[in-house]
């Protein structure tokens, strides 16, 4: 193998090597970003979830703490309904 021919040969490897890394980096950047998108999802749900109980439990805290009015029609349970 003549030097010229080897030194090509070295530098055309590195040049595939260099692609294989980049197209690498390329892959490993995007599956980075699709796993911050999904846990900024994941995130925003438990946020929102936690706001949807807060807010339901207000609402029945609300509901439960209302005074309730006693009964005060008298009436007479033995005769008929007028």
């Amino acid at each position: 193998m003549i030097a010229t021919e080897r030194t090509t040969l070295i530098k055309d490897h590195l040049m595939d090597l260099e692609r294989t890394v980049a197209a690498l980096d390329n892959r490993l950047q995007s599956i980075q970003w699709g796993s911050q998108l999904s846990t900024i999802g994941l995130v925003m749900e438990r946020f929102r979830s936690v706001m949807r109980s807060k807010q339901r439990s207000q609402f029945m805290s609300t509901v439960c703490n209302q005074p309730i009015r006693s009964n005060t029609k008298l009436a007479s349970h033995d005769g008929p309904r007028t």
